[in-house]
Order: structure tokens, then C-alpha cells, then sequence
């Protein structure tokens, strides 16, 4: 395993440092690794398709950048990789899929990626087995157990009635959770005590053990409260013992950790699924005309610039994909209205006669859902919001709010924190409909795959020239191909908060 990850961290490294020389500049270590693995995806595909030469990398230097590159279909000319490889430079490093998901490339038309899992392995304390820890809620058990590292194994819940008081035992019914608990498997399973407490006063009665003998052990104060080894059963009776009838009382069985096979379990796991790509597609084409009039008074390739444009509205179009996805898969459970003009002080947002507290109250929802968000995911609040630019301008009326909404940007783009750490971003294209909406995230600043979807590129591809026989007009192919996908249980990892009446 050592040397597996020793080889796999020489190979990022080689990696980084082969594609060093247009990486330079992006400061975030994952960023610029994954930017190389595109381009080294998309420089093995020119190869492949003899649009670069195999030693353009060996031979590379500054002029063969700067160089203007020559109209050509051969190979030798290099135009494709010298105008496709700073379009990859320029655009990977901005996506918003690097702000909002976790970022895995591929290697080919399928991949694998890979999430973080984190298990229950005991039946204990509300918790089932085989639980994830990021899944409790979901899955039906509570979403905290008190109990499930602790040597105690309950509650239980029983009622005092008149009988016991005069010898006959009430029975708590236990064995089912402590069978599963102990897997069927009882070596090394040592009883200590019998916890008991009256829920009335609060009095505790705790049985310590003399003898872990089969059905009655020996207890002091004289009582016959026990743990029936045979049938699982916790029995409780006793003339001396502080209840009465009516009591209702809380029982917990005590055992003995040291040296015990029985000890709550957790495993990490990397969950993984099997990706394929998609892919977009967009030609370009240009007059000869055009392009002896650009060249000859401009000094300016419209090929060129036109592959600029392209692969930029492309990755435009998948950044909003992410976000439209993220969208699309936030629960129920994770969404709120809010209605910006509802000032009622009882059943509203108590913002009567003060137009900057309809502000505050829109922030106490957004804080609200990122706290609701940690509730569900267990590993955090949300990190990060994107809203419209209507939405960021009320935003920005907050003392809280750092940073600046601006309106110059044709991408979506990092407006500031609010808070002690919400990174807002506005996209300037979100209307309609999706002008109401805050969309809320989470994603690790830790770890790869703290995030509820993956964003995985494998290649963009430039087609070579080809020329119209009928109009003389040169046309060429642009594709990028990716996967996008939400991991087991990801949409618990994000939330919205639907805004109304908040003005244009």
C-alpha cells in the first residue's frame, strides 16, 4: 500500500511538472493537477490524431507559442495544441466546478470516481448496522446516538405496575437490539450492572453484579433484578426498590468493555462508481474572405479566435449544467420559502417599520438552511451560495456581507463572503424562475471528495480544417467530453432557499 501510494504521488508529480511550463500561476495544488490531466488527455488525442507532433513537447520553447501560428492541416504546423493548450490553461482553473464539486478527471470514455464513506458496523444505542455515518437521518435512526461508544447498551422504558411490588418481575424487552449487538456471538460478553432510573424523581438504582450466572444472578439490596442470559430479557421486581406502581423508569444494561470482542465499530471506506462521458460539440467557421481582411489590416487569426470563443461558451454552458444539477437534486427536506416582504412580527419576519431587517431576516433563513445542511450531511454547513445579481445586491446592503457585487462579468463569478465564511457567488445569467432561488453547498476544503456531486473532465479536441468545396468557407469541430454525477446520498450535501417579493 505504501509503495502503491509512494508510485501514484511520483506520478502527480511527474505530471505537474511536465505541464509546469502553462500551469505556472495556479496557486491550488489540486487545480493545477487536474488541469494538467486534461491537458495531457487532450495532448495524447492530438497525437493520436496527428494534429501534434510526438516531440512538440521535447521542443518546446517560448517562440513556438508566441510564434503566429500557420493555417495547416499538417501536423508539423502544431497549430492545434499551440492554440488549444492556453485555452485549457485559461479556462480548467476558473470553472466554478472547482468552487461548488469535487473534481475528478478520467482517463478515458469511462472512469471510475470515488467518494468517502463512513460506516456503522454494530447494531447499538439507535444506530443499525451497516449505517453511514453521513446517512443516520435517512436511513431511519436517530440522527445522534448518546450511546453508541458508551459501555452502556440501552435506553429501554418499562412501567411499574402493582405486581412487581409484590414479587412478580416486569419484563424489559432488550434481547432483540443485544442479540443484534452482540452479532450471536456472546464470548467475552460480561455483564457489570443494571442501571435503573425513575423518570418521576430521578433516583437511580444500580445493581451491581456478584456472578454472571445463567438466568439469576446475585444482586445486593436483596432484589431480584436481572439479566437473563438465556433470553436476552432485563426482569425487574423488588419490595425494597425506590419505585411504586405507576413509576416509569429507564433501564440501561452495563457491560464490560475491557477486554471485550464487543466494542462499537466504525469503517472508512472509498465508495466508488463506474462514470461515462458525455460530450458537447460546436463548429466554428470563418470566410477566406474574413480571414485575409483580419489578417491583412488587424494582424489577427480568426481561426484562432473563434476556438477561444468556442471552447470558452462551452465550459460556460457546463459550469450552469453544474449548478442547474445541483439544483435539481436538493430535498425537499432542504427547502424553505421565504417571502421578503412578510413582516409580521408573529408569523412573519418581524421587519415592520425597518427596511434593513427584511434583509437580516433573508440572512437568518440562508444561515438557517446551512446549519439544517450540516443536520444532514454530518460533516458541515454550506460553503457556499450562488444567487442571482438581484439577490447578491440584497446581500450586499449587509454590514456581515465582504466583497462587492459587480455586474462586469459574463461567468459566474466569486462576489464575496458572508458571514464568517460563505464564499457568495453571482451568476449573471440565472433568471427567470432561478433568479428566486439561493442555492446553498457544502463542499471540504479537506478532502477531494467531501462534496455530494463530482465533476470529472477527460479531453477537449479540436477537429482538423476543413474547407467547404461549395463556398470555399473553413469549418472546424470543437468538443469537450466529460462525466457528471451525484454521488450516493450527495443531495443531502445541499440546499435552497426560494425568495419571493424581494423587488425587480
Amino acid at each position: 500500500m505504501v509503495i502503491n501510494k509512494a508510485n501514484r504521488i511520483a506520478q502527480e508529480q511527474e505530471l505537474v511538472e511536465k505541464w509546469s511550463w502553462i500551469t505556472e500561476g495556479i496557486e491550488d495544488y489540486d487545480t493545477k493537477l487536474n488541469t494538467s490531466i486534461v491537458l495531457d488527455n487532450s495532448y495524447d488525442e492530438m497525437i493520436v490524431s496527428g494534429q501534434a507532433s510526438p516531440d512538440f513537447l521535447e521542443r518546446l520553447d517560448e517562440e513556438v507559442l508566441s510564434e503566429a501560428p500557420t493555417i495547416s492541416t499538417d501536423a508539423g504546423t502544431n497549430l492545434i495544441p499551440r492554440v488549444l493548450f492556453p485555452i485549457i490553461r485559461r479556462v480548467y482553473p476558473t470553472l466554478i466546478a472547482n468552487k461548488l464539486v469535487s473534481v475528478q478527471p478520467i482517463q478515458a470514455r469511462t472512469g471510475v470516481i470515488y467518494y468517502i464513506q463512513y460506516q456503522f458496523t454494530n447494531t447499538k444505542g439507535g444506530i443499525t448496522a451497516d449505517d453511514e455515518y453521513t446517512g443516520v437521518i435517512q436511513q431511519g435512526s436517530p440522527a445522534f446516538s448518546t450511546w453508541y461508544t458508551s459501555e452502556k447498551i440501552g435506553p429501554w422504558y418499562a412501567t411499574i405496575t402493582a405486581s412487581e411490588l409484590g414479587g412478580d418481575s416486569t419484563v424489559v424487552d432488550c434481547g432483540t437490539e443485544i442479540s443484534a449487538f452482540l452479532g450471536g456471538d456472546s464470548a467475552g460478553f460480561t455483564v457489570k450492572r443494571i442501571e435503573v432510573y425513575n423518570n418521576a424523581n430521578g433516583n437511580i438504582y444500580t445493581t451491581s453484579m456478584l456472578a454472571n450466572s445463567s438466568v439469576a444472578p446475585v444482586w445486593t439490596a436483596g432484589t431480584d433484578t436481572f439479566y437473563n442470559n438465556t433470553s436476552g430479557d432485563i426482569h425487574l421486581r423488588g419490595d425494597s426498590a425506590p419505585w411504586a406502581a405507576g413509576d416509569s423508569v429507564t433501564v440501561f444494561l452495563v457491560y464490560n468493555q475491557e477486554n471485550s470482542e464487543d466494542i462499537p465499530e466504525m469503517e472508512f471506506q472509498i465508495g466508488s462508481e463506474t462514470v461515462e462521458t458525455t460530450e458537447r460539440k460546436l463548429k466554428i467557421r470563418w470566410t477566406k474572405e474574413a480571414e485575409q481582411d483580419m489578417r491583412s489590416y488587424h494582424k489577427i487569426d480568426p481561426e484562432a479566435e473563434l476556438v477561444k470563443v468556442a471552447s470558452m461558451e462551452m465550459n460556460y454552458e457546463i459550469d450552469r449544467e453544474i449548478i442547474d444539477k445541483i439544483g435539481d437534486i436538493v430535498p425537499s427536506a432542504l427547502t424553505v420559502l421565504h417571502d421578503f416582504t412578510n413582516d409580521s412580527p408573529n408569523t412573519g419576519n418581524n421587519a415592520s417599520g425597518n427596511y434593513l431587517d427584511r434583509h437580516r431576516a433573508l440572512t437568518q433563513k440562508i444561515y438557517q438552511v446551512s446549519a439544517k445542511i450540516a443536520q444532514y450531511n454530518r460533516l458541515g454547513p454550506a460553503s457556499w451560495a450562488v444567487v442571482s445579481p438581484q439577490v447578491g445586491a440584497l446581500l450586499q446592503m449587509l454590514p456581515d456581507f465582504k466583497g462587492e457585487i459587480s455586474g462586469g462579468s459574463f461567468n459566474v463569478f466569486e462576489a464575496g463572503k458572508l458571514g464568517s465564511g460563505l464564499q457568495v457567488f453571482v451568476d449573471p445569467n440565472r433568471s427567470g424562475a432561478f433568479s428566486n432561488e439561493i442555492l446553498l453547498g457544502y463542499k471540504s476544503q479537506n478532502s477531494t471528495y467531501g462534496a455530494g456531486v463530482v465533476y470529472s473532465p477527460y479531453v477537449n479536441w479540436v477537429s482538423g480544417l476543413v474547407t467547404d468545396p461549395n463556398t470555399f468557407t473553413s469549418i472546424r469541430g470543437f468538443f469537450s467530453r466529460y462525466a457528471l454525477h451525484k454521488v450516493v446520498r450527495g443531495q443531502w450535501h445541499y440546499g435552497k432557499v426560494t425568495l419571493s417579493n424581494y423587488g425587480i
